[in-house]
């Protein structure tokens, strides 16, 4: 590779959880929780803090997360499920949580898309025309 390409890797970690399912250890929430903060915790991550743009961003186990380990803001975080009657432009502004660099807002496929096999390339155009027919995005 050249001399301009970033070496990343990638590493899906698991979501937060708030109670075991049955299943699952009674630990659960404190092995997830102390697996995700042992990759977060390090200052070359870069923490994707997935939070739903159709909750109160207050109340996000991942932001809190993230504001532990990375007070200053420094790191990025997504915004996901961004769908029609969401409104997260003070959140994308840095106006109700703000970050050194922007977010990323994103419109992932939902449950019913995989169901239907809506395709990546489907989903990035719908992804599209949601930004580009929301006037509040539209700048």
């Amino acid at each position: 590779m050249g001399g301009t390409v970033v070496n990343l890797t990638l590493i899906d970690l698991p979501g937060l959880t708030n109670v075991a399912v049955e299943g699952q250890p009674e630990t659960i929430v404190q092995d997830r929780e102390m697996m995700v903060r042992s990759y977060v915790e390090k200052t070359n991550c870069i923490i994707l803090a997935i939070s739903p743009a159709n909750q109160d961003i207050a109340t996000s186990d991942a932001i809190k997360l993230a504001r532990e380990v990375d007070a200053t803001g420094e790191r990025l975080t997504k915004l996901d499920l961004m769908d029609k009657g969401t409104n997260a432009l003070d959140v994308l502004e840095g106006r109700s949580y703000r970050l050194v660099y922007p977010w990323v807002g994103i419109v992932n496929r939902s449950q019913a898309d995989i169901i239907k096999n809506v395709g990546m390339i489907a989903a990035r155009q719908k992804e599209r025309e949601y930004f580009e027919s929301s006037p509040e995005y539209g700048h």
